[in-house]
């Protein structure tokens, strides 16, 4: 535990200076994505009205405009408000975080705030809204899983495709060399041929 807390610890000075170097820098990006890092780390560390804090402060900066960072902030935000119990804003957070992660098409995000949905309505006593997303959330989990299934199959394909070219590369070369050794073998026994046959008839 105290390993633990000194990493978190650890992680949050780190993340503490490169806040700093990103307001310095006037890199919006930069800052909006470790303000996210904060407010998780202190959300991991349950101090959770430090953890909204910076997840206010990263929707802030992205607040006019629809961006991957906005939606991890809302999906913070919602999570945080969860863990103390305020199901009102958990709920408003989360729904706005899967409503803007669906129009930018970011499936993993939707697929989460699907799971915290789920788990907000089964926390306020609605267990068919709650079963209703949770069943959302199993069918991308699976249809994921199978993608990257595929995915991995095919770069197997790939790989076994490639190893089979580069056998028979292989081989060729090792024939082409064969050949060429065998060329040079017939030269050498012409020369030889033709320089005996010349010897014999000089001494006939």
């Amino acid at each position: 535990l105290m390993t633990s807390r000194y990493e978190y610890e650890k992680a949050i000075n780190y993340y503490s200076k490169a806040l700093d170097l990103a307001i310095r820098a006037k890199n919006t990006q930069d800052e909006a994505s470790v303000y996210n890092r904060l407010g998780e780390l202190y959300t991991y560390e349950k101090k959770y009205k430090e953890g909204i804090s910076f997840y206010k402060k990263s929707m802030e900066l992205f607040d006019s405009t629809n961006s991957y960072y906005k939606i991890i902030s809302l999906y913070g935000l919602a999570e945080s408000n969860l863990l103390i119990k305020n199901y009102d804003q958990a709920l408003k957070y989360c729904l706005e975080s899967d409503s803007l992660a669906n129009d930018l098409g970011y499936g993993n995000e939707i697929s989460r705030s699907q799971k915290l949905l789920s788990e907000i309505y089964e926390y306020t006593g609605k267990p068919l809204l709650s079963l209703k997303h949770y069943k959302i959330y199993s069918a991308m989990k699976d249809s994921m899983l199978n993608v990257e299934k595929n995915d991995r199959i095919s770069l197997l394909h790939v790989e076994f495709e490639t190893k089979e070219i580069e056998i028979q590369l292989e081989m060729m070369q090792k024939e082409a060399a064969f050949k060429n050794k065998l060329i040079i073998l017939y030269l050498i026994l012409g020369i030889l041929t033709i320089t005996i046959l010349g010897f014999i008839i000089k001494n006939v």
